[in-house]
């Protein structure tokens, strides 16, 4: 048994078991897809928790609610920023069972009013940015659809629409779900592509689970995005960037990826090592330095980044682009002329 389906099953029987009623071991065995015997075995495996198991059915008496949480204002404001900030990325839309106002409902009341008073104020003076989000909602039942396909191991058949509006279909065996700069992604196997790939979850437009069609998760796969620089996977390859004077000061105060090496050079310069399987994703980022790096190795990066600059080069010789930029350029000076003749007030 996947140890991670048993957990997740696990969980799913506390939740049920969480409203304090009585259930039919035959009713929990169908939920969570297994036998009695399993459930039971399941149950055996919690002994600190008080429940009542009987010949046919099961029942757990709910936790007596906390009256007060000893928090400090400090550990309170942290939470609540916490829980907002998540919010605000769009984390909670994939909480177990949409508990996520509840959460925030129930932490409110168990907080003194002052206290709840003065976190109203401090929220305010404290920002937390997000970056930016796609603006395509993604639908909370696919959220939950590919969830539990992750947590069962069974395949998806998806109706996918990618970034050049060609729609196809897709039947994908789920590894992971991830969260990458306001987006959520689903990792997996594609078969008709016969390879790994990444699946932006607000371009899925159908998605079905194929209960009856399970797969074995590859040992490979234990930590998929270790080694990735967002949430793009491939080949796994090792680069050396050179950063100049000016910007090597940045790029030391930050932790880019798990796998950096910083090197300090006598002359200012900087010297950055990384191993990872995103080559997309790090020209994306190296590009985005502009003239303040440069790839030293492996040369057919380099080679690949050379390319790309000739062609961002190429784009300003268009004969359209010049006379826009020069068009441009006209109507701002004929505007800036007529605003210094008109009289000041």
């Amino acid at each position: 048994m996947n140890s991670r389906v048993a957990a997740w099953r696990t969980i799913r029987l506390i939740l049920l078991l969480g409203d304090g009623k009585p259930h039919h071991l035959s009713d929990l065995a169908k939920r969570l897809e297994v036998s009695e015997r399993t459930v039971r075995r399941y149950l055996d495996n919690l002994p600190e928790l008080p429940i009542t198991l009987n010949k046919s059915w099961v029942q757990m008496e709910p936790p007596a609610p906390l009256q007060a949480l000893p928090l400090t204002v400090g550990e309170a404001l942290v939470t609540s920023l916490a829980l907002n900030q998540a919010h605000l990325t769009g984390l909670d839309q994939i909480v177990w069972d949409h508990q996520w106002e509840s959460l925030l409902t129930k932490l409110q009341a168990l907080l003194p009013p002052k206290l709840n008073e003065a976190l109203e104020y401090a929220k305010q003076a404290v920002t937390i940015r997000s970056g930016p989000r796609l603006l395509q909602a993604v639908h909370p039942q696919f959220l939950e659809i590919i969830r539990d396909a992750i947590l069962h191991t069974y395949c998806l058949n998806l109706r996918y629409r990618d970034a050049s509006g060609e729609e196809t279909q897709r039947k994908v065996e789920p590894w992971e779900l991830a969260f990458h700069e306001g987006g959520y992604y689903l990792i997996g196997y594609c078969h008709l592509r016969q390879d790994q790939r990444e699946f932006r979850v607000d371009r899925i437009l159908e998605v079905e689970p194929l209960k009856e069609e399970s797969f074995l998760l590859p040992e490979q796969f234990l930590h998929p995005l270790d080694q990735s620089w967002g949430v793009e996977i491939g080949r796994a390859f090792d680069a050396v960037l050179l950063f100049d004077k000016q910007i090597a000061g940045f790029i030391a105060e930050r932790k880019w990826h798990a796998s950096q090496q910083i090197k300090r050079q006598e002359d200012g310069t900087l010297q950055l090592h990384v191993h990872t399987n995103s080559l997309i994703e790090l020209k994306q980022w190296i590009l985005s330095f502009g003239s303040h790096v440069c790839v030293l190795r492996p040369v057919w990066l380099q080679k690949q980044i050379e390319k790309q600059l000739q062609e961002a080069l190429a784009q300003y010789a268009r004969p359209t682009y010049r006379y826009a930029t020069r068009h441009s350029e006209s109507q701002a000076l004929q505007k800036h002329e007529e605003a210094m003749q008109q009289p000041s007030s």
